[in-house]
């Protein structure tokens, strides 16, 4: 999953920077096909936000020890995800 999320990150940077759908596509090793289509479903709008979707996390000693502060003191779990640098589900699963 990590993977394809690293993949569509890249397809979308090429998209911003000039690159047609089908080369960026072809770059990142897809069929122009996938590219068409993933640009379909995101409304034919280059989505900014993709990078920020990317977030790797490993929760630590120190980042679950975080979360149980930031938990007591009653913060939603988007807040807690941002202070932490990971996704929300991650947070929540906690």
């Amino acid at each position: 999953m990590a993977y394809l999320r690293k993949v569509r990150g890249q397809f979308w940077s090429q998209v911003r920077a000039g690159a047609s759908i089908e080369e960026a596509a072809k770059d990142c090793g897809l069929f122009a096909s996938t590219g068409r289509r993933w640009f379909h479903q995101a409304g034919g709008v280059v989505r900014e936000y993709v990078p920020a979707l990317t977030i790797s996390c490993r929760l630590t000693i120190a980042k679950r020890e975080e979360i149980a502060v930031q938990a007591a003191q009653e913060k939603s779990i988007r807040a807690i995800a941002r202070a932490i640098e990971c996704d929300p589900a991650t947070v929540l699963r906690e």
